[in-house]
């Protein structure tokens, strides 16, 4: 790791990193630059007046919220140190599940901080950030942390659901709502008269979004992941309530 990478932010996989970069060139083009951890040459092309964002997806064989959660302590201890965020999915748990990501998320960093105040047993409406925490290996010095829970810090569901409260594609976005509905209907049915299932896991309805939005981006003049579709922004909505909720937790956590 270069000692410039101060400010991190830890995701789960790679669709994680490419969103969010693309989502901080179009939503605060003038407040961070985003780099990726494991592409850092050392350099700094930066002027030294935008703070820097390192995103950390793991690598390809240790993505998941479980490899994540395992990154956090170690990140925490080292000396350069300045920020670390948290972005995970909420899943389909409810959150107050033993094994609901933000109750996994906030164990592991009371054991590692020491918070003044306890972390509330709920994720917070506008992202979790506490400033100038100390942890508990480093007592001399603080740092800065948060946590985002996709893709609202209220709902179950993942980055997907985000996205898909972007889009205002009025003709192929109904299309492709249809259709995946059509398909779980199918599934549904399939699995009450004891068929054989079709695919769809019915067990994980929260997934339908992803189906969505996945049969949306096929539809693009140039069909590709959300991230590249950001970076064009045709069909998406960035004046939405929670595109600009999730911006402000965003600068206020590493902006400063």
């Amino acid at each position: 790791m270069s000692n410039l990478q101060k400010r991190i932010l830890l995701v789960e996989g790679d669709d994680d990193k490419h969103f969010v970069s693309n989502f901080c060139d179009k939503m605060l083009p003038r407040q961070l630059v985003c780099k990726f951890v494991e592409e850092d040459n050392g350099s700094d092309s930066n002027d030294n007046s935008t703070p820097i964002l390192y995103i950390d997806s793991g690598s390809r064989k240790k993505g998941g919220i479980r490899n994540m959660i395992k990154r956090i302590s170690p990140q925490i201890k080292k000396e350069e140190t300045e920020v670390v965020g948290i972005m995970a999915d909420a899943n389909g748990q409810g959150f107050d599940s033993p094994e609901h990501p933000w109750q996994k998320i906030r164990s592991k960093l009371e054991e590692v901080l020491d918070f003044e105040d306890a972390l509330p047993e709920l994720p917070c409406h506008k992202g979790l950030i506490r400033c100038n925490v100390r942890p508990k290996q480093k007592p001399k010095s603080t740092l800065h942390v948060g946590v985002w829970l996709m893709p609202d810090n209220q709902s179950s569901g993942e980055l997907e659901n985000f996205f898909a409260g972007l889009i205002q594609d009025n003709s192929t976005w109904p299309l492709a709502k249809e259709y995946i509905s059509k398909y779980v209907g199918r599934s549904i049915e399939k699995e009450r008269t004891g068929s054989q299932r079709d695919g769809f896991d019915i067990d994980k309805l929260y997934k339908v979004s992803k189906a969505e939005v996945y049969a949306w981006l096929a539809t693009r003049k140039k069909p590709g992941k959300m991230g590249a579709v950001i970076s064009k922004g045709h069909g998406l909505n960035f004046d939405s309530e929670l595109a600009q909720r999730f911006a402000q937790w965003l600068e206020d956590l590493f902006c400063f």
